[in-house]
């Protein structure tokens, strides 16, 4: 609803559909991290859109939430040492 409002008053021309439709994927994809909390491709996934969103809080979160249930997973190993080397400059 708040991200409609300010797609319709953007007297900037700024582009907000790109926020818009990872906002609606990040609920999508919340909703079913909350029917199965071990479903690590769908933790993958909320971490890559937050991290996209460029919300490295978010992105850490849920990378950490892959690595906690999978400790060696490939994407979430290089996703935990991209937002830090991010977070480091």
């Amino acid at each position: 609803m708040y991200i409609d409002y300010a797609i319709n008053n953007n007297s900037s021309g700024l582009s907000m559909e790109a926020i818009k439709n990872n906002t609606e994927q990040l609920i999508q994809l919340q909703k079913q991290y909350l029917k199965d909390t071990t479903n690590v491709p769908v933790l993958m996934q909320i971490a890559n859109a937050y991290s996209g969103m460029g919300n490295r809080d978010g992105a850490s979160k849920y990378a950490g939430k892959v690595l906690k249930a999978d400790p060696e997973n490939k994407a979430a190993l290089l996703l935990a040492m991209q937002i830090k080397s991010k977070s480091n400059k």
